[in-house]
C-alpha cells in the first residue's frame, strides 16, 4: 500500500507558481500556452509589392520589440561582408540565376539563431517565398508563432 501511495504522489502535478498557475492541482493552461506567453514572439510576413508589408513590419517591430530580418537585406549584407554564403550567392546572382534555397535557408537559419533574435524574438520579412523554402525551414524546426500574408 505504501508503494502505491508513493507512486500516486509522484504523479501529482507540481505546486502552483507564478509560472504554473493551477486550479485544484490542475494546470489552468496547457504547456504550449504557457510557453507562448514567455517565449519570444516569432513572426513571418509575406506580401506582394505595395501590399503594406513594410508598414506592418515597422508596426510589429515597434509594438513587440522583435528583430526585423528582411531576407533581401540579409542576402545583400552577406554578399557585402564576403561571408561563405555571400560568396556562393554572389556567384549565382552574377550569372543571372536564382540563389539556391539551400544557401538562403542557411543564411536565414544562421541569422535566426543569433542571440538578439533568440532573446527578443524575430520578424522574418519576405521569406519563405515557396513551398520548398517553407519545408526547409520546417525541417530545421524553425516555425513562426504567426504567419501573416498580405495581398
Amino acid at each position: 500500500m505504501a508503494s502505491s501511495m508513493a507512486a500516486a504522489a509522484s504523479l501529482s502535478p507540481p505546486p502552483a507558481t507564478a509560472e504554473r498557475p493551477t486550479s485544484h492541482g490542475r494546470l489552468l493552461f496547457p504547456g504550449w500556452v504557457v510557453a507562448a506567453l514567455v517565449d519570444p514572439l516569432k513572426v513571418m510576413i509575406a506580401g506582394a509589392p505595395a501590399s503594406g508589408n513594410g508598414t506592418q513590419c515597422e508596426l510589429i517591430k515597434a509594438k513587440y520589440g522583435v528583430v526585423h530580418i528582411s531576407a533581401g537585406d540579409l542576402l545583400r549584407a552577406e554578399i557585402a561582408t564576403g561571408s561563405e554564403n555571400g560568396k556562393q550567392a554572389k556567384g549565382f546572382m552574377e550569372k543571372g540565376q536564382l540563389v539556391p534555397d539551400e544557401i538562403v535557408v542557411n543564411m536565414v537559419k544562421e541569422r535566426l539563431l543569433q542571440l538578439d533574435a533568440q532573446e527578443k524574438g524575430w520578424l522574418l520579412d519576405g521569406y519563405p517565398r515557396s513551398y520548398s523554402q517553407a519545408m526547409a525551414l520546417e525541417n530545421l524546426g524553425i516555425r513562426p508563432d504567426i504567419f501573416i500574408i498580405l495581398d
